[in-house]
């Protein structure tokens, strides 16, 4: 999975405090249940052994006080 990172908070202010990212991940759209966390000037990361099916991948950014943002469109990905 690949993602852009962000450069500006919701509030338009400069993004400074970027700790890293978390990508869920799992066989259902709507729960997402298993993550893992890479660090800041990582944008992007293999997630090996999937089962055959379609998996769903979201993003989101944390910052140093722990606070995530909003998870990205959700994408999916067929595994042969």
């Amino acid at each position: 999975m690949h993602w852009q990172a962000p450069q500006y908070n919701e509030n338009g202010s400069k993004l400074t405090d970027l700790a890293g990212y978390r990508v869920h991940y799992g066989r259902d759209q709507g729960k997402l249940d298993l993550k893992i966390s890479v660090g800041p000037r990582i944008n992007d990361v293999v997630i090996e052994e999937l089962s055959a099916g379609i998996w769903y991948f979201g993003v989101v950014a944390i910052n140093k006080q722990g606070l995530e943002s909003d998870m990205s469109d959700v994408k999916w990905k067929e595994i042969g």
